[in-house]
């Protein structure tokens, strides 16, 4: 799945996977770091908005640990994207499905 006109929410390993250049994950080079360096890699810029934990992200939060069990960092990562109007979740991570986002593996990115 190609993630350009996509607004996508990256799970932090899926970055690192991308940097560290598991072999399993080459398809992140093209799919993510490529198109994330036009605009500077991990910096905000009109490739990359990075969000601010704020007290609606905090409810969201609560409200997905409650309904959905999640770890505190996945519900912080999810509740982040979904406030912040993300299409499309980048992750390893099954559980993050049941919450009703679209979730995207890593290897499928391209």
């Amino acid at each position: 799945m190609s993630l350009a006109g996509e607004n996508a929410n990256l799970d932090a390993n899926t970055v690192i996977y991308a940097i560290e250049g598991y072999a399993q994950y080459t398809n992140l080079t093209a799919g993510l770091l490529i198109p994330l360096d036009a605009g500077a890699f991990l910096r905000p810029s009109p490739n990359l908005h990075i969000e601010p934990i704020s007290l609606p992200v905090l409810e969201k939060v609560i409200e997905l640990r409650a309904r959905h069990g999640l770890k505190i960092p996945d519900a912080i990562h999810l509740a982040t994207g979904i406030l912040a109007g993300c299409t499309v979740f980048v992750t390893c991570d099954a559980s993050w499905a049941k919450t009703g986002v679209t979730v995207v593996e890593p290897q499928d990115v391209t």
